[in-house]
């Protein structure tokens, strides 16, 4: 298969089941709802990673594409949603630097949401 239609059915099966997860996950509605979910499904990919290693050492990766469509539109929820407090705000922002999946730098949009530019043009 031609490595953009693997791309383009990567991206239809993430949408799929993103919109299964929708249904059945609450929307978060401040930027901690978001912080603990992600923390929540690290937490589970580590726990269900170390069993998978015990059970089958040498298996590849179990395969988390919906997670990560979730993932990825939390992601984007981090940039639009607004801290409720200064507070919140710091909390998030420590988080954030702190968590792996975001080491690569690319969070201005996230950045400028936390410390209150988001109004700013």
């Amino acid at each position: 298969m031609e490595a953009f239609k693997v791309n383009e059915v990567d991206e239809l099966r993430q949408k799929e089941a993103f919109k299964v997860m929708k249904d059945i996950l609450p929307e978060p509605y401040t930027l901690s709802d978001v912080v603990r979910e992600f923390q929540y499904w690290d937490w589970r990919y580590r726990m269900r990673s170390a069993a998978g290693k015990e059970i089958a050492p040498n298996a590849l990766g179990d395969g988390e594409g919906p997670i990560y469509a979730r993932e990825s539109w939390l992601e984007k929820k981090l940039e639009i949603i607004h801290p409720r407090t200064r507070q919140e705000a710091i909390d998030v922002l420590k988080w954030y630097i702190d968590f792996p999946r975001f080491e690569d730098g690319n969070g201005d949009n996230v950045y400028l949401n936390l410390i209150g530019q988001h109004q700013v043009e």
